[in-house]
């Protein structure tokens, strides 16, 4: 497999976090409504599994936030 390589400029970095914010909000409103009902297992097991690579996601934003754009 080739990876393709993609020049990220700051508009396009700004996007992703934006993009990558409104996922963590989404999930926190949903966690929030599964404690507002008591608990409900299948909804917190998928925002945990949504959560890990999106901060990986987050992660990643934030370094090409700091590297020189071209």
């Amino acid at each position: 497999m080739v990876e393709q390589r993609y020049a990220f400029d700051r508009q396009d970095v700004e996007r992703l976090d934006k993009q990558l914010q409104q996922i963590h909000k989404a999930c926190e409103e949903l966690r929030a409504f599964s404690s507002e009902r008591g608990g409900i297992a299948v909804l917190e097991r998928n925002v945990e599994r949504i959560n890990a690579p999106l901060r990986i996601l987050q992660s990643i934003t934030e370094v090409l936030q700091v590297m020189p754009t071209t």
